[in-house]
Protein backbone atom coordinates (compact mmCIF):
# COMPACT_ATOMS: atom_id res chain seq x y z
CA UNK A 1 0.00 0.00 0.00
CA UNK A 2 3.38 2.37 0.62
CA UNK A 3 4.27 2.36 -3.06
CA UNK A 4 0.65 3.16 -5.03
CA UNK A 5 0.09 6.05 -2.28
CA UNK A 6 3.47 7.46 -2.55
CA UNK A 7 3.39 7.29 -6.66
CA UNK A 8 -0.23 8.77 -6.79
CA UNK A 9 1.34 11.08 -4.39
CA UNK A 10 4.00 11.99 -6.77
CA UNK A 11 1.76 12.62 -9.49
CA UNK A 12 0.04 14.97 -7.68
CA UNK A 13 2.78 17.05 -6.89
CA UNK A 14 3.79 16.80 -10.82
CA UNK A 15 0.32 17.94 -11.06
CA UNK A 16 0.72 21.36 -8.92
CA UNK A 17 4.27 22.10 -10.61
CA UNK A 18 2.80 21.23 -14.12
CA UNK A 19 -0.49 23.71 -13.66
CA UNK A 20 1.43 26.14 -12.19
CA UNK A 21 4.30 26.52 -14.96
CA UNK A 22 1.37 26.94 -17.07
CA UNK A 23 -0.16 29.68 -15.26
CA UNK A 24 3.02 31.33 -15.03
CA UNK A 25 3.25 31.52 -19.18
CA UNK A 26 -0.24 32.44 -19.60
CA UNK A 27 -1.33 28.80 -20.82
CA UNK A 28 -3.68 27.46 -18.81
CA UNK A 29 -4.76 23.72 -19.96
CA UNK A 30 -8.34 22.64 -19.07
CA UNK A 31 -8.27 19.18 -17.40
CA UNK A 32 -5.12 20.00 -15.48
CA UNK A 33 -6.58 21.43 -12.46
CA UNK A 34 -8.88 19.24 -12.35
CA UNK A 35 -7.29 16.40 -12.83
CA UNK A 36 -4.86 17.58 -9.83
CA UNK A 37 -7.24 17.55 -7.37
CA UNK A 38 -8.75 14.25 -8.10
CA UNK A 39 -4.75 13.03 -7.60
CA UNK A 40 -4.74 15.19 -4.36
CA UNK A 41 -8.25 13.69 -3.09
CA UNK A 42 -7.34 10.21 -3.89
CA UNK A 43 -3.83 10.71 -2.21
CA UNK A 44 -5.56 12.06 0.55
CA UNK A 45 -7.93 9.31 0.88
CA UNK A 46 -5.24 6.49 0.16
CA UNK A 47 -3.42 7.98 3.33
CA UNK A 48 -6.08 8.36 5.42
CA UNK A 49 -6.78 4.61 4.88
CA UNK A 50 -3.45 3.45 5.52
CA UNK A 51 -3.55 5.11 9.01
CA UNK A 52 -6.40 3.21 10.02
CA UNK A 53 -4.70 0.69 8.26
CA UNK A 54 -1.57 0.91 10.50
CA UNK A 55 -3.24 2.22 13.92
CA UNK A 56 -4.87 -1.35 14.06
CA UNK A 57 -1.26 -2.84 13.72
CA UNK A 58 0.05 -4.84 17.17
CA UNK A 59 3.00 -2.94 18.34
CA UNK A 60 6.56 -3.39 17.62
CA UNK A 61 9.31 -3.77 19.90
CA UNK A 62 12.95 -2.41 19.08
CA UNK A 63 14.04 -6.42 18.47
CA UNK A 64 11.40 -7.15 16.60
CA UNK A 65 11.83 -4.29 14.33
CA UNK A 66 15.62 -4.40 14.18
CA UNK A 67 15.62 -8.36 13.76
CA UNK A 68 17.79 -9.16 16.93
CA UNK A 69 15.45 -10.89 18.89
CA UNK A 70 15.48 -13.79 18.05
CA UNK A 71 18.92 -13.75 19.83
CA UNK A 72 17.36 -12.27 23.65
CA UNK A 73 16.12 -9.41 24.97
CA UNK A 74 17.28 -5.90 23.06
CA UNK A 75 17.57 -2.84 24.97
CA UNK A 76 18.71 0.73 23.77
CA UNK A 77 21.96 1.23 24.74
CA UNK A 78 22.15 5.08 24.64
CA UNK A 79 19.02 7.08 25.51
CA UNK A 80 18.11 10.35 23.70
CA UNK A 81 18.88 13.36 25.10
CA UNK A 82 16.10 15.34 26.60
CA UNK A 83 17.68 17.38 28.90
CA UNK A 84 19.00 21.20 28.06
CA UNK A 85 21.94 21.89 26.19
CA UNK A 86 24.74 23.16 28.63
CA UNK A 87 25.41 26.77 28.29
CA UNK A 88 29.51 27.11 27.53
Amino acid sequence: MVTPLYLLLALATGGLLLNLQLQLIGQPLQGVPAGTALLLAAGAMLKARYWVLIDRLRPVTTGQATGPDRFGAVRVMDLPSLSPPIAA
